[in-house]
Parts: structure tokens; sequence; C-alpha cells
């Protein structure tokens, strides 16, 4: 099985002590991945959608690991104190934070969130530390011209930054290749940006806070 770079990454997270619950499964290839690995502890890939839920069935049934289950539900409903890592990856903050919101009494069980939002990472941050969950872990890489930011948490506290929520304490740290790429560009875009005439002063001043933000980081 030929596994994108990004679904890798995830599976590297994923702690091998405890069950695990894939949301928002789709094909199964997470789960897959990380029992062709070596994981023996107990899987569980969650499919809403009936199409990619057969597709997840199918793909299971053909590699015979019989530490795998499905469940064709929505979110953690079918999520039992089992499983203690959910991996939430693929979807944007407002899916992710609806599905831990819709169930949220069962984070006195969950230890480890590992996600991958495509979207207001920074939001992320903030919302899974106030759930009581600190940064255990982050990757960052770029694929198909795309750029991921993975975020393994843990239970427990810790204090950030602003700029720490922002760009994400072990990213701000490592800065890899993919990191410094993907914000030099961002900020030679803000700078083309500023230079246009018709933008009005509020909007430059904001820009030249952004632009020496990112500078600062870089």
């Amino acid at each position: 099985m030929n596994l994108s770079k990004r679904i890798k990454a995830l599976i590297e997270m994923v702690p091998y002590d405890k069950p695990v619950a894939d949301i928002g499964s789709d094909h199964g290839y997470l789960l897959i991945g990380l029992c062709q690995k070596g994981f023996n502890k107990q899987c569980l890939g969650v499919e809403n959608k009936i199409g990619p839920y057969k597709h997840l069935v199918e793909n299971i049934k053909k590699e015979n690991f019989t530490n795998i289950e499905t469940s064709l539900s929505s979110g953690l409903t079918d999520v039992n104190e089992n499983f203690k890592t959910i991996v939430i990856a693929g979807m944007g903050f407002q899916n992710i934070c609806q599905i831990i919101n819709d169930n949220i009494e069962k984070i006195s069980f969950i230890e480890d969130f590992i996600i991958d939002s495509h979207n207001n990472t920074y939001e992320l941050r903030k919302y899974l530390s106030n759930l009581g969950f600190y940064i255990f872990e982050e990757k960052c890489l770029i694929e198909n011209e795309i750029f991921y930011e993975l975020i393994h948490f843990k239970k427990g506290t810790r204090k950030y930054s602003e700029l720490e929520l922002k760009y994400g304490p072990f990213l701000l740290k490592e800065k890899n290749e993919d990191f410094i790429n993907y914000y030099s560009k961002v900020l030679n875009k803000k700078e083309e940006i500023i230079t246009n005439k018709f933008i009005n002063k509020q909007r430059i001043n904001e820009l030249i806070i952004e632009i020496n933000e990112l500078k600062v980081i870089l």
C-alpha cells in the first residue's frame, strides 16, 4: 500500500501501548498502515459516509487484520472507554470541534488526540489546551503543495505564548525546511500585498504587524 507522507507522519505519532480510534477513517489507510508496522492493540475505524465506509470494510478484509473494527457512525458516538487514543485527520477545525463537543464527556477517558486540521490550527491549539490537553509533539510537511500541521495532544496542562499557539511550540523550535519554505511564501505574499496602493491604512498597519511577526519566526 502506497501511503502518503501525511499518513506516514500521522502513523509515527500514534502510541503503541493503547487502543486507537480513527475518526473519519475514509478508506482505512491509516489503521492498515499502523497495523502493518506491528501495532497489535484494538483499532476502530469510524466513518459516517456509506461509500467510504464500504471501502473501509473491504480494505480491512483484504489485509485480514483481526484487531481492526469498523463503525458506520458519526464522530465519537460509538467510541467507548477502551479507546484512549483518538485520531482526527483530514477535516477542518469546526468539524473537529463539533465532533469533540458532541461527546464532550468522553474526554474523561481519552488520553491522546492526534489531529490534522486543515485550517485554524491556532484555534485548535487553544481549544484543546482549554480542554486540559497539552502539545506533546508536532510535525509539519508540504505535500501536493499543501502545508499540513500534525499535532499530538496529551492529557495535562501547559502554558503557551500567543506565538506558540499560532505557529506551534515544537514547529517554532525545529523550523524544518517545509516550515521555512511555507512561511517564506506567506511573507513574500504579504509584502506584495502591502505595495498595493488600493488597500486602506488599517489593513496596511495589520500587514506590517504580520510581516514583522513572520520575520521574527523565520
